[in-house]
């Protein structure tokens, strides 16, 4: 009977803590495992973790974030700098809705930079995109790619 009391116990601190992180924006599951362990720490923790909720907006989700999908990227605004950064990681492996886990739980790995990029291929890049923008005519386009193709060789 006492054993079923002191689960009770720890339940209600888990249950608490995560209703509290969830009003927060953070990760319920990984809330509540951390209550229920440890509940003073838990709830100290979560009362003093920074509100979430403030910072989701449609730019802060994805145009700020350093590498958008991936789970432990923080937005720019957000960095690591308070006590629930090493938290907030685990919360994006747990698939949770922490800072770094983005509104769904999928993950993208890092997409991985060349390790030789051509410049004149840049330049024609970006060239495009003028003629792409309207800024360049298809024939303007055509003869500064063909000038800078002519030069390669």
């Amino acid at each position: 009977m006492n054993a079923l009391i002191v689960f009770l116990f720890y339940f209600a601190f888990g249950a608490l803590t995560a209703y509290l992180a969830k009003r927060k924006g953070r990760n319920v599951i990984g809330w509540f495992l951390f209550g229920m362990l440890l509940f003073p720490v838990g709830i100290i923790c979560v009362v003093f973790a920074k509100d979430l909720t403030m910072e989701r907006t449609p730019a802060a989700d994805d145009s700020l974030r350093i590498n958008p999908g991936i789970p432990g990227s923080d937005t720019a605004g957000a960095g690591g700098d308070d006590l629930m950064g090493l938290v907030r990681d685990l919360e994006g492996g747990l698939g949770g809705t922490g800072a770094g886990s983005g509104s769904d739980s999928s993950y993208m790995p890092p997409v991985e930079e060349p390790l030789y990029t051509d410049p004149i291929e840049e330049q024609i890049d970006s060239y495009h995109e003028l003629y792409k923008a309207g800024i360049l005519t298809r024939e303007e386009f055509e003869q500064k790619k063909a000038a800078l193709l002519g030069s390669r060789g």
